[in-house]
């Protein structure tokens, strides 16, 4: 466009009415512009450079086109916004949670190291040797779980940022599923891992993590005395890690949420403790690693007249 025209262009902007050929201002440039108006003021300008002079009736498609156009980008705009205003919610429902759980997951451990703190202070030399060793226990055990949820928020955290970059490498599960279970306290666990299982291609570190976080989950629920089983399978080029808890189930209320940040199902007639993080963590792993997770309740084994319980299902390739 020539200056003319762009003169046109901005008048057209600024005193939202049409300009150019045709119209009653500046009709000597070879452009028509028309203004696409919009609830919130002059969206841009429509411009056209027809071959002739325009007649009534082009005049009037342009200007519905005008305004075809207005609305199409006023609804653009609108779902735009409408998703930053969900961001914006979801960042503080989760920043929200983080607090809540900060406070009440903290609190406990925090309450029961001082306490036990302040009775070996005041009365160590009225103890017997195996009360102060039980106190100095649940002082190590509480500061576990305060080391436990602090880095479950640092592995979200770094998850929610990108920072995490999977290392891969063929790994054999059974060592791996040593790791784990060294590292969760209170399992009782049945394994069905065969000898000749083909290895995974995996992050061992993140791998041994996701185990963790889905095992401990698993030990929570499962009912006291029934322990958890650990089953392994290759299922064509993948291979699929089941861990199975054998207590009461996941409502189907809640089973769209079991990977959500900061989600505690509840079980029964109770709330297990926990920050909600164990599964979201393990489902941005195994994401991370090119594999995925699933839950399903009742188990795929479950008998009609006992507890429904939990499968947590890994899966991912197989090393070439």
């Amino acid at each position: 466009m020539d200056e003319a025209a762009w003169a046109a262009a901005r008048w057209s902007y600024a005193r939202q009415e049409p300009t150019g050929r045709g119209s009653a201002t500046l009709p000597s440039t070879e452009w028509r512009f028309l203004p696409l108006r919009t609830v919130r003021g002059v969206a841009g300008v429509l411009g056209v450079r027809p071959p002739a002079a325009l007649d009534p009736p082009a005049v009037q498609t342009l200007a519905t086109l005008a305004d075809q156009a207005a609305v199409a980008m006023e609804r653009v705009r609108l779902i735009a916004e409408a998703a930053r205003i969900d961001v914006q919610q979801e960042t503080q429902k989760l920043r929200t949670a983080l607090l809540s759980s900060l406070s009440h997951d903290l609190r406990t451990p925090l309450a029961a190291i001082r306490g036990a703190a302040e009775t070996l202070r005041t009365t160590w030399g009225r103890l017997d040797a195996a009360t102060r060793a039980d106190l100095l226990a649940s002082i190590e055990h509480d500061t576990g779980r305060m080391t436990r949820f602090l880095a479950n928020i640092l592995d979200m955290t770094r998850l929610e940022s990108g920072e995490i970059a999977p290392r891969m490498s063929a790994i054999g599960l059974p060592e791996l599923i040593d790791a784990a279970l060294s590292r969760v306290s209170g399992a009782t666990v049945r394994r069905d891992i065969p000898a000749d299982l083909p290895l995974v291609a995996a992050d061992p570190a993140l791998l041994e993590q996701v185990l963790v976080n889905v095992l401990d989950n698993a030990v929570k629920f499962s009912s006291p005395g029934a322990g958890i089983s650990i089953t392994g399978r290759q299922q064509a080029r993948a291979i699929e890690i089941r861990i199975s808890d054998f207590g009461s189930g996941i409502s189907a209320a809640d089973m769209p949420h079991v990977f959500d940040s900061f989600y505690r199902a509840r079980r029964g007639d109770r709330t297990v403790p926990g920050t909600g993080l164990g599964l979201a963590i393990a489902q941005g792993l195994i994401t991370a690693m090119g594999g995925d997770i699933s839950a399903h309740s009742p188990r795929v084994d479950a008998p009609a007249d006992g507890p429904p319980g939990t499968d947590i299902v890994l899966r991912l390739p197989v090393a070439p």
